[in-house]
């Protein structure tokens, strides 16, 4: 008796094998099928990702270890991978600077503000020493960038930021706005000392300027 039950059930989950082949035989091969050759896809990018991360990393140390560098940069389209053009931008650019040439450093750091595939962290850098180089407070461009990275809370360049954004304004005598930018910082707990103290003591000197152009303003009023 047992075992014509057992055939019984053999026969039964046989059958319902069948039935469900029948019914989802082809979508179980295509899914099958698939998987196959998204693992393959996947492992040929891997491996593509990886030589192009090592031929790039290659160029890299090739261009700044020349004896030409950083001229070998100054008007080359450097294809590289983002990260890694922004870091041989920012090294041209910091080379110029040591050796006196900051047109020529300005310009790389310009190259790599305006690239807006580089790394927020190395790109934030060349904004702000682009700032520092430059100081146009009439440079629309510039001055958005800088403002973008004074109000991105995740920037480690922030702070800083808004210390070159405020003396930016402040030459354009909106000393309103200058101070809010500094205010960004002296509201902070974990900005570092020197920092904060150049932000009280700018604050300090642009509240005395903002007061005495109200002052003069007033006495320009009460004259006419």
């Amino acid at each position: 008796m047992t075992d014509i039950l057992a055939e019984i059930d053999a026969a039964m989950r046989q059958e319902r094998m069948e039935k469900f082949w029948k019914e989802n035989g082809k979508t179980l091969i295509f899914f099958v099928i698939a998987t196959i050759v998204m693992t393959g896809v996947i492992s040929g990018y891997r491996t593509w990702d990886a030589n192009v991360k090592a031929r790039d990393t290659e160029q890299l140390l090739l261009l700044t270890e020349s004896k030409d560098f950083p001229d070998n940069i100054k008007d080359a389209k450097l294809d590289l991978r983002p990260g890694l053009r922004g870091i041989a931008l920012v090294n041209g650019a910091q080379t110029y600077l040591s050796q006196k040439k900051d047109a020529e450093a300005l310009a790389l750091y310009t190259r790599a503000a305006d690239d807006n595939s580089i790394p927020g962290e190395i790109r934030g850098l060349a904004i702000l020493m682009q700032a520092r180089l430059s100081k146009n407070p009439d440079d629309e461009k510039m001055t958005k960038n800088l403002d973008s990275v004074a109000r991105d809370n995740n920037s480690p360049w922030q702070y800083h930021a808004r210390l070159e954004a405020a003396a930016l304004a402040a030459q354009k005598e909106d000393y309103k706005l200058a101070r809010d930018y500094l205010a960004g910082v002296m509201d902070q707990k974990k900005v570092p000392g020197p920092l904060y103290q150049k932000a009280m003591a700018l604050d300090h000197v642009y509240a005395l300027r903002e007061q005495e152009k109200a002052g003069t303003a007033e006495n320009g009023k009460e004259g006419s």
